[in-house]
């Protein structure tokens, strides 16, 4: 069985993190005085996943959230996945708008908008997501704009 420590946190393969977690589920619900019966009740969930959970197994995360909820645990998951921090400077600059979306990182060029990388934040008259002009606002060494129908 896997040794875990405060200082070592969840480092190491699928299954020694697994196993950390199990041990870390059934010593909290071992000083609770509970049995893995009353919480498998309490959670909603059979004694079965209890074991597996507690054994190191592969469950479901609905069962696990249910047995931290039980074990009075849940709040433990805000350190694990805080909240996302904006800088006011981001937030200044998105002014309300929630990105939706990651995008790759881009690549040179002049035009680049370095703090601006949503999809909501490029021109939808570009063709995918490129830094061309538009196709209908493009002008021709003539002089004069492309139209449909001419032949670049």
């Amino acid at each position: 069985m896997a040794q875990f420590s405060t200082y070592n946190n969840f480092e190491g393969t699928d299954a020694v993190v697994l196993e950390q977690i199990g041990q870390r589920v059934a010593s909290a619900r071992l000083q609770r005085n509970i049995t893995q019966q009353d919480l498998a009740k309490e959670a909603g969930v059979s004694r079965s996943t209890v074991k597996r959970l507690e054994a190191g197994e592969s469950t479901q995360l609905t069962a696990f959230i249910r047995v931290l909820r039980v074990l009075d645990l849940l709040a433990g998951l805000d350190l694990l996945l805080p909240a996302p921090r904006i800088s006011p400077l981001h937030a200044l600059k998105s002014e309300g708008q929630k990105r939706q979306r990651a995008s790759s990182p881009r690549s040179g060029g002049d035009g680049d908008k370095s703090g601006s990388d949503d999809d909501e934040s490029r021109s939808d008259n570009t063709e995918g997501g490129s830094d061309e002009q538009p196709r209908g606002n493009k002008v021709e060494e003539s002089g004069k704009p492309w139209s449909w129908g001419e032949d670049a």
